[in-house]
């Protein structure tokens, strides 16, 4: 059986489309179950296992300088500024847990962790249609869309709320004009519009 589940895995790992990497995670368990299966049968010579060793530590250094390098630079997809932090948690405590939130692609990574809110665009493998809605996501800020047909947008879609801090305004903004009674929330950087609901 695990022959045939490292295979499997193998194979689906192996296919082109967006989910292949998370077969990896499943392959190593049977590889594990095979390795120690192989090591009762016939033991290996002692310096086997320092040398295997040895070839896991490039692996295990990329991991960890991949994680330093973005905690030093800060890099943007690892940190929210306490502005974001803090709009997100408004969110959660002050909106509908059914509430949609449009927000850029990747303030919508963190939105629905943070505050337990939907979010048009979010995680590339659990929005459904996620290449279609991170374009458009993108093209809202981008005011590619303007004036009405921004707002039929944002009607046909079910948005509650705009989420506007410095990731949407470093695509271009809001592309649409809203009434001051919009803004339900202000912070360092981020405002949150309520959405006007057409009759």
């Amino acid at each position: 059986p695990l022959v045939l589940w490292a295979g499997a895995a193998l194979l689906l790992a192996l296919f082109p489309w967006a989910l292949q990497r998370r077969f990896l995670m499943g392959l190593v368990v049977p590889l594990v179950g095979l390795s120690a299966w192989a090591l009762t049968v016939r033991p290996w010579p002692r310096w086997t296992s320092g040398a295997l060793w040895a070839l896991t530590l490039p692996t295990l250094a990329a991991v960890l300088l991949l994680a330093w390098h973005g905690i030093a630079t800060h890099d943007a997809h690892f940190y929210l500024t306490r502005g974001e932090a803090e709009a997100m948690q408004w969110l959660a405590e002050h909106t509908p847990p059914d509430a949609v939130v449009l927000a850029a692609p990747e303030t919508g990574m963190f939105i629905p962790a943070l505050s337990g809110r939907r979010v048009l665009y979010g995680h590339p493998m659990e929005t459904v249609e996620a290449p279609r809605y991170r374009e458009l996501t993108g093209d809202f800020f981008r005011r590619c869309f303007k004036g009405a047909q921004a707002a039929a947008f944002l009607q046909r879609e079910g948005v509650d709320y705009i989420f506007l801090g410095p990731r949407e305004r470093a695509l271009g903004g809001l592309p649409l004009y809203l009434p001051p009674e919009a803004v339900v929330a202000h912070f360092d950087g981020v405002t949150i519009y309520r959405v006007p609901q057409q009759p």
